[in-house]
């Protein structure tokens, strides 16, 4: 099979102009409240302790990310199922509040934008 010069000097255009959109990382603007797992099992299967920097989310989100609050920033696994969280919010495992927000006892549910790394 034979191609011309043209074919193929459009086919890189296409290539080199795909390659050059680089994918934008979406970020989500949600809640974070925290539970203490205290050595029980998460959705997965793993044990998790109030010392784990882990994260629950809603049932249809599942990877690491990472979790901006105030000038903080936390990267969390995600380890556990968050029934009770609606849309894009997340449940944060109590070490991993506590490095974003140091009042998050008293603050309870804070305005959190995380994102898939």
């Amino acid at each position: 099979m034979h191609f011309s010069k043209t074919f193929v000097a459009l086919l890189c255009t296409v290539f080199a102009t795909v390659q050059a959109n680089p994918v934008k990382r979406q970020s989500f603007n949600a809640e974070a409240t925290y539970y203490d797992p205290d050595g029980g099992f998460g959705a997965c299967g793993t044990q998790l302790q109030n010392s784990d920097f882990a994260v629950a989310l809603s049932e249809d989100t599942w990877e690491s990310i990472t979790v901006d609050y105030n000038g903080a920033s936390v990267t969390v696994t995600v380890e556990d199922l968050c029934p009770g969280c609606s849309g894009d919010n997340i449940g944060l495992v109590e070490a991993a509040m506590a490095a974003l927000d140091a009042n998050y006892v008293n603050d309870g549910i804070i305005p959190v934008t995380w994102f898939f790394d």
